[in-house]
Formats: structure tokens, sequence, C-alpha cells
């Protein structure tokens, strides 16, 4: 079971508060003697932490739940997963002790231990929070049309709803935005397309949605200043192999027979040497008032 701690310390931006240097990413399998002795001396055993500095001093870990058992914060260990960090079994008080702990042991570690200042308040309490992020959840597809008498209606997911972040690694705010930006991208083409092109326009955004499962900080433009919902200003042009036969069941329309036996003609009848609506885009690119597109068809 992964349990995660997050800490929101008041930044009263004291000489002091600034004299703490941030800690970027400590991990157990690199810095064993650092876990160690937390261990040792507080009790507490931690896989990792962070700790970022801005408006508020901020400690994000993750917890060993016999160590938590044992510092008070867990109340029934008994319970099972779904009740165990219910907020009934989990003791406030042993909790922001866990996290005040952490966070002193820590900084003073590595630089400077952290001025004793108050924990900030969120929602009439203390801002440190224990959850479950054993299960990370991923959706099989970014969008969906449907079709009735003759109204089409889009569907898209974005952030966490569509991709689930492990949160160690520091990317969940990134991909979230640019998956509203890859959807917002989507509402543009979709509205502007013909009504015939609704399968190219699915797959350009599900062809997204694969690069963007697979994109990291660096693999993105640099100049994030010129980004922009077009993914042209964000991903780098890159032609790679996507499976688009699943985008044909994306498209749920009523439409009798003759348009579904349509559709699985062109399932079949798919050319790889073929042009696609991105590819065609892409050479009519001077003719249509430079209309942008990102992939070249495979």
């Amino acid at each position: 079971m992964s349990i995660a701690i997050t800490a929101n310390f008041v930044n009263t931006n004291s000489l002091e508060e600034r004299k703490v240097q941030e800690i970027p990413g400590l991990s157990k399998q690199y810095d064993l003697e650092f876990f160690k002795n937390l261990e040792n001396k507080t009790g507490i055993k931690l896989e990792n932490i962070v700790y970022y500095k801005d408006l508020t001093h901020y400690f994000v870990m993750t917890a060993k739940k016999d160590s938590l058992i044992k510092k008070g914060v867990i109340k029934n260990c008994s319970e099972d997963r779904d009740n165990l960090l219910s907020p009934n079994n989990v003791d406030r008080n042993a909790l922001e002790t866990y996290a005040i702990e952490a966070a002193s042991f820590s900084t003073n570690h590595f630089s400077q231990e952290l001025p004793k200042t108050p924990l900030a308040e969120w929602k009439g309490q203390k801002d440190v929070s224990i959850f479950d992020f054993t299960n990370l959840y991923t959706s099989q597809n970014a969008c969906r049309v449907q079709e009735r008498r003759g109204y089409k209606l889009l569907l898209g997911l974005v952030g966490d709803s569509l991709m689930e972040p492990f949160w160690p690694e520091g990317t969940g705010i990134g991909r979230g935005f640019l998956s509203v930006f890859d959807t917002a991208w989507l509402v543009k083409r979709f509205i502007e397309e013909p009504s015939d092109k609704v399968y190219e326009v699915i797959r350009e955004r599900e062809k997204l949605y694969s690069l963007l499962r697979q994109t990291t900080d660096s693999s993105l433009k640099a100049n994030f200043k010129k980004w922009t919902i077009n993914p042209v200003s964000r991903y780098p042009t890159t032609s790679f192999n996507f499976n688009q036969d699943r985008i044909y069941q994306l498209y749920d329309t009523d439409v009798e027979d003759d348009q579904t036996d349509g559709v699985q003609l062109r399932k079949k009848g798919h050319k790889k040497t073929s042009k696609s609506w991105t590819g065609r885009m892409e050479e009519d690119w001077d003719v249509e008032n430079k209309r942008e597109t990102v992939f070249i068809a495979d």
C-alpha cells in the first residue's frame, strides 16, 4: 500500500526561512543513510520526501504504514484498505506532528531546520493530508463523439480524469494543463472541419493522447512562452507508430446501416500510403491560410 502525506506550512518569508534550502527529491534507494537516521531518531519511516518553497513551505512524502501505526496516526490497523485512511480512522493531531517532525528533521539534515512556522489553514483545518495512491487509473481514450438525430456531441476528458499521475514524479499539473490545451485544440478542429472528417479529428486527438502519456518536460519545446492550444507550439513534430483501429469505436452514431457499413469499409480499406486529414493539411499549409497540423499520417 502506498500512502502519501502532504503538508503546507505558513511562509512568512523571514530571513531564517529564506536560508532553508529546498529538497527537490530524496528517495530511500539512493539516500539510504538519511532515511535510516530519520527512522532511528524519530520513528518516522519514509520512502521519499520533497520540499518546495513558494507561497508556503510545501512538503510531500511517502510514509510506511507500520510507522504511521506506531506514531498513532492510524488508529485501527485492522480496518480494510478502503477504510484504513478514512477520516474517522486518522488522528489529525498525530498526523500534524508526524508531518512537522519529518519537515524539521529533513531540512535540518540538508541545510537549516525550518523555523517553527504553523501549518497553513485550508477549509477550516490545518493543511495536512493523507491519502492512498496505490492504484492509478488511465482512460483508454481521450475523446468520443455521439451522434443522434443529426446532432453531434463531442465528449473529452482532461486532467486527472484522463490520466492520474504518479505524484512523486511531479508530472500531474504539467500533463493536466497539456491535456486541457489538447482538448481545446480538439474542440477547435471539431467545429472547423467538415462533418465527414470526424474520424480524422478523433484520430489526431488520440494520437496526441498517446504522445502525452510519454511526455516529460525535456521532450517539450523549450520556449513555453510561445505555447498555444496548437500542439505544434508545444510538442516536437514527430511521426510514430499508432494503432488507429480503435478510433472507429469512438464515433457512436444512430445513422442506419449504410453509414455503419461505410465505417467498416473505411476501416478495412485503410492504406498506410494514403494521406490522412493531417497529412493533407500539411500539404495545404500555404494554400489554406497556413492552417496548422501536428502529425503526418503513418
